[in-house]
């Protein structure tokens, strides 16, 4: 793996890739393809200008009828403090949001650095998930009965409202619980690949 310092703070790259493409094959379309001009991509690469933003990685839960689901998200935002609301964005075609939106109940894990695999494993097909989420130790939540896994921060939260966004549903959820640990490394993802941020602090010095 390689190492990079920044201003004293380190940033890890794992040997495990996690990219768009395998999280679309985790849930194929139901729908048809939707057809754009040849030269749109050209013209406006979302996609690969947004690679470019750092963001946190998280596994958000889910049951519904007794069986629990969970799957890995990058798209986590704090919406509101008072009341407390944050919000993720999932495909209009899966599965895992039709289940969260029958039972209004999901929990989010946010991942410590060492999580690279977990995090890749809940990217994939639902066989996939359902073995992962087996393996792992973890406690209902309280609240909503969602299953929690050892992670340094995590919410339970039900289901406030969506919105239906293009491609993807927004899914806001009202914040019922939450918790957190010690400062640690963190999982980070950019560029299609997990990285590893560790902020604890250093000897002698500030946060």
């Amino acid at each position: 793996m390689t190492l990079s310092q920044r201003a004293g703070e380190q940033f890890v790259e794992p040997a495990v890739a996690w990219s768009e493409s395998e999280l679309d094959w985790a849930e194929p379309s139901s729908a048809a393809p939707v057809l754009r001009p040849a030269g749109a991509r050209a013209e406006i690469d979302l996609r690969g200008a947004m690679r470019n933003f750092v963001t946190g990685v998280a596994v958000v839960t889910t049951h519904r009828d007794g069986a629990h689901d969970a799957v890995t998200v990058n798209s986590l935002v704090s919406l509101s403090l008072e009341p407390p609301l944050v919000a993720i964005s999932l495909r209009r075609d899966s599965r895992f949001g039709a289940d969260l939106l029958a039972t209004r109940e999901w929990n989010v894990c946010i991942l410590h650095g060492e999580s690279a695999t977990v995090a890749g494993s809940f990217a994939r097909d639902r066989e996939t998930r359902t073995a992962a989420l087996a393996a792992l130790p973890t406690r209902p939540g309280v609240r909503t009965g969602a299953l929690l896994l050892d992670a340094p921060g995590w919410l339970e939260c039900v289901l406030d409202r969506t919105y239906e966004v293009g491609d993807h549903t927004l899914f806001i959820g009202a914040v019922v619980a939450a918790g957190t640990d010690e400062p640690g490394a963190r999982l980070l993802f950019a560029n299609g690949r997990f990285h590893v941020f560790d902020h604890s602090p250093r000897p002698g010095g500030t946060p």
